[in-house]
């Protein structure tokens, strides 16, 4: 994979739902270019429905995918507190930041 140069941009994907509302579906991130020239994306969160209210209304939560973009360390640094559950049970956002502050260090990750 090639890297893009400067800052990779972050997407987020809105459509509207068959209840009339419109909801953000996917934050995407874009992982760079590869050998081919095609942009490569990959999901870190992702609307999950889980039902429909007695209104009819989507019910569901925004559910995180394992991708470990580097935004998510800018984050820290700027000083944004995500929920302690956003990572799934068991995962905390101070976990996953030094996992990924490791494989920054080792040379495996840049922001």
């Amino acid at each position: 994979m090639l890297p893009v140069k400067g800052r990779r941009p972050t997407s987020i994907s809105k459509n509207r739902s068959h209840d009339g509302s419109r909801r953000v579906t996917h934050i995407t991130h874009v992982k760079g270019i590869n050998e081919e020239g095609a942009i490569e994306l990959e999901d870190v969160f992702r609307f999950d429905q889980s039902g429909l209210s007695d209104q009819g209304k989507i019910l569901g939560r925004f559910v995180y995918t394992g991708a470990r973009p580097p935004f998510l360390l800018r984050l820290v640094r700027e000083g944004i507190s995500l929920p302690a559950d956003v990572f799934g049970p068991g995962t905390s956002f101070a976990q996953v930041c030094k996992e990924m502050e490791a494989a920054k260090a080792a040379g495996g990750l840049h922001d």
